[in-house]
Formats: C-alpha cells, structure tokens, sequence
C-alpha cells in the first residue's frame, strides 16, 4: 500500500540559519586628521540572533588607521554579537575608502569619505623622522619663508605655535636660524619699511626705509628693484646694480654674509 504524507508531516530537512557580518553604519565620514569613533560589526546567526564568541577582523586602507597607527585589529564579538573598533585616524588628505571585515567565511564592507583638512603649517624633524610642531591652520596659498614662519597672501606674518601675527602688510620675508644663539629670527619688509622681529625673545628691530618693490634676500638684508644691496640700519648701500643675492648666518663664527651677483666691489684687506 502507498505511503501518503500527511499535511503535518515535519521534512526530512530543515533549511539552516544562514549568519550574517555586517557594520552597523553602511557608511562613515571624518576630516583629515581627525577621528572617527564607535564604529562597530555584527555578527548574527541567522541575521537577527547575536552570535557571541565570534572573532572579527578589520581591515583599514588607504592612509586611514586605527590610534596606535595600524591598520588591522581583531576582536572578538560580544552577548550582542558586537565589536566596537578603536578610534579610527583620518588621513590628512582625506579621501575615499572601505573598511572591510571578515568572520570565518563571511566577509563585509563600508564606504568611508573624509575631507581634506584645512592648509597647515608644520614642522618635521627629518632627523628623527617625526611631525614636532603644529600642525598650525593657516590661509591658503601661504608660503613658508623660513624656520617655523609663513607668509599668507593677505601680508600677515605667521609663527607657527602663535596665535597673533608677528606683523601685518608683509610684501616681504626671510626666517633664520642663529646657531650660536639658537634662536629664529626672521626679516621683512612692512608698508616699504626694513625690520628684524626675534622670535625668541619677541623683540623687533630696525624700521629702516627701503624702495618700493624691495625684496628680503636673507637675515638683515634687502634688494632693491635698482640693484642697491641695503643692509638694516645702515645707510649706505652694500653693493649697486646687484641682480642675486642671499645672505645667511654663519653658526661658526656668528657672522652675516651676504652673497651677491653683479655691482663692482673691491676686496677688503
């Protein structure tokens, strides 16, 4: 006699729960060098149930890391079938990435955008190889004119860790180190006047006159679009129909020396 299935009859086979791993979030965003926070993963057994006990993996790229400068972490998933990852860095640059995370087989993704931080004034020791000032926020399209100095377009004359600007109306600047003294100074040109400001001991300098259009060449001396070489505070010009010139402290002997192209100049005994 056939057999005949009754409508109560339980299938040889259950369908299995299916897991699922997914971010919380399907996108994230930040600002260059900032931080974003409280990014989690979810592991589910059968896309609503927690799956406790579970190792996640993460993986960062494209200049984003995590606090300590990685760009892998582990962890292991919670009674919620959670992990929370640590702070997450944001490249100064910005830009465009995924986080990606895999469980066992399962793997999941989320887009990230950050922008790009505002123009920054920084110094790098390239000895030791890392970031040691700043990073100041400064205009745009500001020039660096020396140590620890920048010029925005506006005229105003940037110290990096300072808030107030060493001077305004600036056409005009060059920063030095004195090695002797260890101390910056930097010298510009202001409303067509010659001055040295010390960064050191915030004290200023001079006031000295010069041509319109005159250029700073390095510590204490200006050009003139006529080719007179003007030192600060004196008079009289170094040298005439001088087309190049830089001049710099020498840490050896704390002395000024300016070198120049052009002019007519006899050699001093």
């Amino acid at each position: 006699m056939p057999i005949i299935a009754t409508a109560g009859a339980t299938p040889a086979f259950a369908a299995s729960p299916t897991p699922t791993l997914a971010f919380t979030q399907s996108s994230y965003s930040g600002t260059g060098c900032g931080t974003i926070t409280g990014v989690q993963v979810k592991r589910t057994v059968d896309g609503t149930a927690p799956d406790a006990g579970k190792t996640v993996s993460v993986t960062l790229a494209d200049g984003y890391t995590f606090a300590d400068g990685t760009t892998t972490y582990s962890g292991t998933t919670d009674a919620n079938g959670l992990i929370t990852l640590p702070d997450i860095k944001v490249p100064a640059k910005g830009g465009n990435s995924k986080f990606s995370a895999s469980s066992d087989t399962l793997a999941a993704s989320a887009s990230v955008s950050g922008t790009q931080n505002s123009p920054a004034l920084s110094r790098y020791n390239v000895t030791d190889g890392k970031l040691t000032d700043g990073p100041d926020t400064v205009p745009a399209n500001s020039t660096v004119v020396g140590n620890v100095v920048s010029l925005a377009p506006n005229g105003d004359l940037h110290q990096l860790g300072v808030t107030t600007a060493i001077a305004t109306n600036v056409t005009s600047a060059v920063a030095s180190i004195d090695d002797t003294t260890n101390k910056t100074y930097v010298t510009y040109i202001s409303n067509n006047n010659l001055y040295r400001y010390n960064l050191t001991d915030k004290t200023t300098e001079g006031g000295d006159a010069v041509p319109a259009n005159s250029t700073v060449v390095g510590n204490v001396v200006s050009l003139a679009p006529n080719g007179d070489l003007h030192q600060l505070g004196v008079k009289t010009a170094i040298a005439t129909n001088v087309t190049s010139a830089v001049a710099s402290i020498d840490s050896a002997s704390n002395k000024t020396y300016v070198t120049y192209f052009g002019g007519s100049a006899c050699k001093t005994p």
